[in-house]
């Protein structure tokens, strides 16, 4: 899992942290804002229209931002069907959103009613319908390396430049851009336009403005946002906002 140095600064306010083990495997999501979930060497972001399936056994931690909360939901497999031995992706349509939190009101309830036998029976058909291969960013192994991608994921505006963060952390340039990309397979630049476009997706997802969403995730203008947006995705920003993907889960 990411964790933060002593000599990073956090930024501001101060972010809803946990960490977890789970004993079974959770379907972890987020009802409003953001949460960034940390799974071994990856990390994933959360609106949500989107949610996490972790294994059992599986140790994980994440941060809130915007106001996000983490939630769960415990969910085992049936005769029929098997839940997956690997952390993968989930896209939440209103209704499987509103499955859950339903079942996570009855979820500590002693015995197993009818009507939680019948969410979680619609939860375990929702949930193979959504599964998704689980896309993450990589994590680097140095502890020095591992801060640097976790104060981007807190803040993807962040412009510190290599020599900023080489001084930072206490490393020579040239040290840090062998490491990072032996590590991670990318640049940090090219990491940090990848959490950039995590977060924008995600923004986009809850309904921002491609305008609000381009200067909040550190672009300096819209032209170059849209432009490097198109690249990755193949469309643009407002044309991401308006699939029907995405309007299909915003709810």
């Amino acid at each position: 899992m990411l964790q933060r140095r002593p000599d990073l600064p956090d930024p501001a306010p101060p972010f809803p942290r946990g960490e977890g083990r789970c004993g079974e495997g959770r379907i972890l999501f987020t009802l409003s804002g953001i949460v960034v979930v940390s799974v071994d060497n990856g990390s994933w972001v959360l609106p949500p229209q989107r949610a996490l399936w972790v294994p059992r056994g599986v140790d994980y931690s994440s941060f809130a931002r915007k106001s996000g909360a983490l939630r769960s939901f415990a969910l085992a497999g049936t005769e029929t069907m098997a839940v997956p031995g690997a952390v993968r992706l989930l896209n939440l349509s209103p209704f499987f959103r509103e499955l859950l939190i339903e079942a996570s009101r009855d979820e500590d309830s002693a015995g197993q009613s009818v009507r939680s036998a019948c969410l979680k029976s619609l939860i375990l058909s929702e949930f193979e319908g959504n599964l998704h291969p689980a896309s993450r960013m990589v994590a680097p192994r140095d502890s020095r390396l591992l801060n640097i991608c976790q104060a981007i994921l807190a803040d993807p505006s962040d412009n510190r430049t290599i020599d900023d963060w080489a001084r930072t952390v206490g490393m020579s340039r040239r040290a840090l851009t062998r490491n990072f990309r032996q590590q991670t397979g990318l640049s940090l630049a090219v990491w940090r336009q990848q959490a950039r476009l995590e977060e924008a997706t995600a923004r986009l997802r809850m309904g921002e403005s491609v305008t609000r969403v381009a200067y909040e995730v550190g672009y300096e203008s819209i032209a170059t946002f849209s432009m490097i947006f198109r690249q990755n995705f193949g469309m643009s920003p407002s044309r991401y906002a308006r699939s029907d993907a995405v309007a299909g889960v915003r709810g």
